[in-house]
């Protein structure tokens, strides 16, 4: 019997406690409307208003916002003011969307992202250092009282260095302890340094232009032409590492509930890949110029996709230039301003179109802190529904005022945004739980490891509470009843892979339900055939009527033997649905 499973195995067995229930034997009545109501793809904005001398606007309402979509006007579902007046004003029920993490507008989370694929240590040292002195401050404001906050790099690709937390004091002792950084943050100043000292024949990085070049144009066209193509390439690798970095971040975010800012740290992204390099290159021997620039393209078109993803999951980029005014690189003004700005631009374009900002020349963390503090302390959340939720369309979205002398105010907010469908969110939550840790259980579901197995194989046994879920009485529309979907994610401890995402629906049949009825549990038990090493599962549980989602995570385990990559399912004890999920590639590196 399924209940023995549980009892036997009591050190495996991962119970997070049920949300109040009813009666044993009951179900709760069925609202039609309210299910509806929660599969509505919700556009949510937050909004920063700015008079023409820079400071807050406060004090506003619903009504005195527009917001068009695709250039036609929706209207305002949902609206908070974030400060001590809004949060009074949602209490009197301004706030009209229910169902939706719009009513977490007050949670915030805060991530800071060390781009260790272009951080220089030392630059990364003073960083750290500020931010340090920074949250060591007496009166932290509400940065320290309602944000959680956590600290990633772009290693593995992603390395969760300091997980989410409330507590200051803890974040604090955890960054006094952090590693050094990999070898490799220092790999974009060396590569440039070389490519330059290759091109011109020297023996050590001057950095000098002056001693470059010596017979480019004449007898070295096709050396400085491979070594060019090489250290482009070189910078589309690190380009690729950062995006990808940022891409999984953003998706991880999409589980957690509430308001979610990335604080990006490194020294920006090449808008164009060695368009500097070419430059100097030119100043010697123009005609080189034109063949370098058109290997060169342009990252834009990735961060426009890459600020979509961020957007559909309600994160908000912050950037810091952590280079500073660069007065330590040795280049000529004008070669170090093109570099700033090729840099720069990336980390402007991708802040501002996730409603963000962009700190530069700037070596001190703590003015863009206070200035991010401000802007969490006096911001907007509007809410409306679009007029075409088809998944993965692409809408562009423009906030006005409207109210009475505004016409100088500046507005700042998300503007590309992705409509995100169920499975994508489900799979978000999946992976906020395997990389932060973040669960959430409505349904009171239990999940316990059954094995594991010498051969591979991994059980996961699953109980929902008869009286969690919504199955008495009701129809499909294809004439099948009572659906409950399955969804399960893996994912490697030491190498930071993780398996594809699995998901089943499955129609609970009359006798599971009055076996059910019985027991006061729905029994499911999942196999998963995994590579050996140590795992952390993620197991999701959805109510196919009323949306509601449980996602917990199975503690981790040792798995041993060989892996037949295969997932299979059996539902509810009473009869064998295996299904056979054979994977082609069930094991990548970033989520």
């Amino acid at each position: 019997m399924k209940l023995a499973l549980f009892a036997a195995i009591p050190t495996l067995l991962s119970v997070v406690e049920p949300a109040q229930s009813r009666a044993p034997g009951s179900q709760p009545p069925i609202d039609h409307s309210f299910a509806e109501s929660l599969d509505v793809s919700l556009v949510e904005l937050d909004v920063l208003v700015r008079g023409a001398d820079g400071a807050p606007i406060r004090g506003l309402r619903a009504r005195d916002f527009r917001v068009l979509e695709n250039g036609i006007e929706r209207p305002i579902g949902g609206f908070s003011e974030r400060s001590a007046a809004g949060l009074e004003a949602a209490d009197q029920g301004e706030s009209t969307l229910a169902g939706s993490d719009f009513l977490d507008a007050d949670l915030t989370t805060l991530v800071v992202f060390l781009d260790h694929a272009a951080l220089r240590p030392d630059r990364r040292s003073r960083v750290l250092s500020s931010l340090e002195r920074y949250l060591r401050k007496r009166d932290r404001g509400l940065l320290a009282r309602s944000t959680r906050l956590a600290l990633v790099s772009n290693d593995l690709p992603l390395d969760v260095q300091i997980p989410l937390t409330h507590d200051v004091e803890e974040f604090l002792d955890r960054l006094s302890r952090l590693p050094d950084p990999p070898a490799s943050s220092a790999r974009a100043s060396l590569d440039r340094a070389q490519a330059s000292e290759r091109i011109g024949g020297g023996q050590g990085p001057s950095g000098s232009p002056t001693d470059l070049l010596d017979e480019v144009c004449n007898n070295a066209r096709l050396r400085v032409l491979s070594v060019f193509y090489e250290y482009v390439a070189g910078v589309e690798r690190r380009n690729a590492r950062t995006l990808g970095g940022l891409d999984a971040l953003f998706t991880i975010l999409g589980g957690i509930p509430g308001r979610k800012t990335v604080l990006y740290v490194g020294e920006g992204l090449e808008l164009q890949p060695g368009v500097e390099m070419a430059q100097r290159v030119a100043n010697t021997c123009p005609d080189l110029q034109g063949e370098m620039l058109s290997v060169t393209g342009s990252i834009a078109g990735d961060l426009r996709a890459l600020a979509a993803n961020a957007n559909a999951y309600r994160v908000t980029v912050y950037s810091f230039d952590a280079a500073g005014a660069r007065a330590d690189e040795l280049l000529e003004p004008q070669l170090r301003q093109l570099r700033a700005a090729n840099l720069q631009d990336s980390l402007n374009l991708l802040s501002r179109m996730t409603g963000g900002r962009l700190f530069r020349n700037i070596g001190d963390l703590r003015p863009a802190l206070e200035q991010l503090q401000e802007d969490f302390a006096h911001s907007y959340s509007l809410a409306y529904v679009p007029a075409d939720a088809t998944e993965g369309a692409l809408r562009e979205v423009r906030v006005e005022l409207v109210a009475p002398g505004s016409a100088r105010a500046r507005i700042v907010h998300r503007r590309a945004i992705r409509t995100v469908g169920v499975t994508d969110r489900l799979v978000a939550g999946l992976l906020s739980a395997l990389w932060m840790g973040e669960q959430d259980n409505p349904l009171g579901i239990q999940v316990a490891a059954t094995g594991p197995r010498l051969s591979g194989t991994l059980g996961v046994a699953i109980r929902a509470p008869y009286s969690a879920l919504v199955l008495e009485d009701v129809q499909g529309e294809s004439g099948e009843s009572r659906k409950v979907r399955l969804f399960l994610m893996g994912r490697a401890a030491e190498r930071g892979s993780v398996t594809r995402p699995r998901e089943m629906i499955e129609a609970v049949t009359e006798r599971e339900l009055v076996r059910a009825r019985a027991t006061g549990f729905f029994e499911f038990h999942v196999d998963m055939d995994l590579e050996p090493g140590r795992w952390d599962v993620a197991v999701g549980v959805r109510d196919e009527l009323t949306s509601r989602v449980s996602i917990v995570l199975v503690p981790s385990v040792d798995i041993g033997g060989n892996a037949t990559k295969e997932i299979s399912m059996i539902l509810c004890g009473s009869r064998t649905a295996r299904r056979s999920l054979r994977e082609a590639a069930p094991h990548r590196r970033a989520p």
